[in-house]
This record gives C-alpha cells, sequence and structure tokens, in this order.
C-alpha cells in the first residue's frame, strides 16, 4: 500500500522557452489530480445478448487546486495559455524528481476570493497526445 503525503507531487509548467526551457512549480499548490480514461467502442453484434466493448482512444485531465498568489510566475503562464488558446508543457514531478510531461491546455480556471478566507484558484488541463517519461525538454 503506498501510503505518501500528496504534498511530494507537483505540477511545473513551463515559464520560458530554452534551450534551456524553464520549469516552475504553480506556488502554493494545495492539492493535484491526475485522471486517464479511455473511451469504450462497442462492438456488440445480434450473436450474443451481452453487450461486448473494447478500448478506444485515450484521454486525461489534470486539476490544480492553489492558494491565489497574484505575483506567482506559473499562474500567469496559465492565464496567458488560456486567453490565447495556446498549449503549454507540464511536467509532473515528485520528491523532486520529474516523473513524465506531457503538452496540455488550460481548459478552466477557477478563481475564488472569499470575504474572510484565503484566495484561491483552481486551473484544468485536458492532455494533448501523451505522457512522456522523464523529464521535458
Amino acid at each position: 500500500m503506498d501510503t505518501r503525503n500528496g504534498s511530494a507531487i507537483l505540477i511545473l509548467v513551463q515559464t520560458a522557452v530554452g534551450p534551456p526551457a524553464v520549469y516552475t512549480a504553480v506556488g502554493h499548490q494545495m492539492g493535484a489530480k491526475f485522471s486517464r480514461k479511455a473511451k469504450e467502442v462497442d462492438v456488440s453484434d445480434k450473436s450474443n445478448v451481452d453487450d461486448q466493448f473494447i478500448p478506444g482512444s485515450r484521454g486525461a485531465t489534470m486539476t490544480l487546486d492553489s492558494i491565489y498568489a497574484a505575483s506567482d510566475a506559473a499562474l500567469a503562464a496559465l492565464r496567458t495559455s488560456h486567453d490565447t488558446s495556446s498549449t503549454l508543457i507540464l511536467e509532473r514531478q515528485e520528491d523532486g524528481t520529474v516523473l513524465e510531461h506531457c503538452t496540455a491546455f488550460v481548459s478552466g480556471i477557477d478563481e475564488d476570493f472569499p470575504r474572510a478566507g484565503a484566495s484561491k484558484f483552481a486551473a484544468t488541463f485536458t492532455r494533448t497526445g501523451s505522457w512522456t517519461p522523464g523529464a521535458a525538454p
């Protein structure tokens, strides 16, 4: 059973094009969620009363929750990516070691500024292509 503390997992965003490119952890991360899914392809026919499926295309989304910091360079990169409808490169890091990277676009940013509480934001990314093991170029 893996019981690692979730704080060991970070999402980094490309904040400068290289060489070498610069990847910056989004400041004050509170949570990260990685969802990997496969679509189902229905191949049922009349010869069987049970539905039959094969795996179809795969996709992934990532959600990042963070304390809002107006001066955070990675947050600025996320906003720019969203506002210009451009992709960016994300890295997934665990305990300071890069596990994988992917190209993604920002499919949503939610900002929450409560009257009496910490300001927060959440960003949702949709992966294009696949995850690639190791550090991004």
